[in-house]
């Protein structure tokens, strides 16, 4: 008896709770930063790497494709965009590329965005 009295307490005290506020919609890019460009219509290439950012830091070069980040084969941008999205500053990010034929192993540093980081036009920003 007093199991089924504390379930319909539960359930009628759900229903007529206040909503909960919604907070600031959540940072598409997170706040990790690779420090990469992409800027041409081929979907996982790097078109540019910062100067000392943290991917130039881990050994990637303009040019290099992105085959595995994390433990995601990576279809489009998006997915990297997804990854890192859900990463902090600091983190250790395993990277997989393709240069040329061979595929190269690094672990990528995520570092802080910098505060101008949309007028840079960063990664998954395409330049018109």
């Amino acid at each position: 008896m007093i199991r089924s009295v504390t379930i319909v307490l539960l359930t009628a005290a759900t229903a007529w709770s206040a909503p909960v506020p919604k907070g600031p919609p959540p940072d598409p890019f997170g706040n990790g930063y690779l420090g990469v460009w992409k800027n041409t219509d081929d979907e996982l290439r790097i078109d540019r790497v910062e100067p000392n950012g943290p991917a130039q830091k881990a050994g990637l070069q303009a040019g290099d494709q992105f085959y595995e980040i994390g433990t995601t084969q990576p279809k489009t941008f998006d997915d990297i965009r997804e990854v890192i999205g859900s990463l902090r500053p600091g983190s250790r990010v395993p990277v997989v590329v393709k240069r040329g034929e061979k595929k190269i192993s690094v672990v990528i540093v995520l570092g802080e965005r910098p505060e101008n980081l949309n007028q840079q036009r960063p990664i998954l920003y395409p330049e018109p």
